[in-house]
């Protein structure tokens, strides 16, 4: 029988969505992605077309990259606008 950590430890956590920008080390720096109130934004797969149409309307004009924090982590630019 399995300990209630290792119950724990098979659960996905969410993750943050962070975004990266052409014009600031593209890949390298990356910002938390947040909503209006400055809550996150948590990455999802089956919606990631809504969170790029966030980051287009926070940060008009402006060639960007996302991902969650598992390949933010590895510098891997998950979707881009380019």
């Amino acid at each position: 029988m399995q300990t209630l950590q290792q119950l724990q430890n098979q659960l996905i956590q969410p993750e943050f969505t962070w975004v990266t920008f052409m014009n600031n080390n593209f890949g390298q720096e990356w910002i938390k992605l947040t909503d209006q109130n400055g809550n996150p934004i948590f990455w999802n797969e089956s919606q990631t077309h809504i969170i790029k149409q966030i980051v287009k309307l926070k940060f008009p004009e402006t060639s960007f990259g996302m991902s969650p924090c598992n390949q933010k982590n590895i510098d891997n630019i998950c979707i881009d606008n380019l």
